[in-house]
């Protein structure tokens, strides 16, 4: 297993909503590589069951940071159990729209 990359080598942002839905607030975190500075690939880690502590998992988290010394850029993201399917497809159009 290839070791995380250092904290000063990762930019994160967290909680960038990506949908509402009533009091329903749904975020995801970004995980860049702290050099980066144009577009980049992105791998999506999905929270396939919709716990609503996925997001901040030391396993997630650990993905999105491991892929950072790759050169991309990592995702966790909120969903909901009965949504999951509605709320990937949400993300993936607000990360189109926003791409940038």
């Amino acid at each position: 297993m290839a070791p995380l990359p250092a904290a000063g080598e990762i930019r994160v942002q967290k909680d960038v909503v990506y949908r509402t839905d009533g009091a329903v607030r749904l975020a995801f975190d970004l995980y860049l590589p702290a050099k980066s500075s144009g577009p980049l690939p992105v791998v999506i880690f999905v929270n396939g069951i919709g716990a609503p502590w996925m997001r901040g998992h030391a396993q997630y988290t650990g993905w999105a940071q491991a892929v950072t010394a790759r050169g991309l850029a990592g995702i966790t993201m909120d969903s909901r159990e009965a949504t999951v399917d509605d709320d990937v497809r949400a993300f993936i159009a607000h990360l189109t729209t926003n791409a940038a």
